[in-house]
């Protein structure tokens, strides 16, 4: 401000006046600002790194009901030998046109319980609790794409370096990786 006496510099969102404050306070602000830029910078190449993986056919996070992953580092999946009978038994009746709700209570009442799979990150106890099934969960079945032997993503808009862009896609701009794993249905057949 020596330079030029008659400029002022206000920055309202720093709390920043050039002829009130302390310079350094708008340096302190300048360092949040570069913060800001280097940790969205990384989130973006995370982000890359995953759509890499991704593309590849890896699956993150848990493997669907009737998956379990390879025993090698690809991240692919293969159909779980315990449980490929109850998912072909859910799309049955689910193209036969049976609600959620009465093939959750059919295979309730046959004794069937539902166990979700291992995350790639934990491998809790709770998550090998055998609970009842719930209409929510045949849903979640019938409704992924997955089942149909494609690893799809960019199902959602999670971006965490853009919190505007949190929220379901429509379909056409899903992302699929043909032929990953092998399917439950074939794409004709999915609901």
């Amino acid at each position: 401000s020596n330079h030029f006496p008659n400029v002022r510099f206000i920055s309202v969102f720093d709390h920043f006046d050039s002829q009130t404050s302390d310079a350094d306070s708008m340096a302190i602000s300048m360092v949040q600002l570069v913060n800001d830029f280097y940790c969205k910078d990384i989130s973006k190449k995370i982000c890359s790194a995953y759509d890499t993986k991704v593309a590849k056919g890896f699956c993150w996070g848990k493997a669907p009901y009737g998956y379990n992953r390879r025993n090698d580092d690809s991240g692919r999946l293969i159909m779980d030998e315990n449980a490929s009978f109850i998912v072909y038994l859910i799309f049955h009746w689910a193209y036969q046109r049976t609600s959620v709700t009465d093939i959750a209570n059919r295979l309730n009442q046959l004794g069937f319980l539902y166990r979700p799979s291992e995350s790639n990150y934990t491998k809790s106890q709770k998550s090998k609790q055998e609970t009842p099934w719930y209409s929510q969960t045949i849903k979640s079945i019938t409704t992924n794409p997955l089942y149909t032997g494609d690893y799809v993503y960019n199902r959602f808009r999670n971006r965490k370096y853009d919190a505007s862009h949190i929220g379901d896609l429509p379909m056409e701009q899903w992302k699929f990786v043909q032929k990953t794993h092998p399917g439950y249905i074939t794409k004709s057949e999915y609901l």
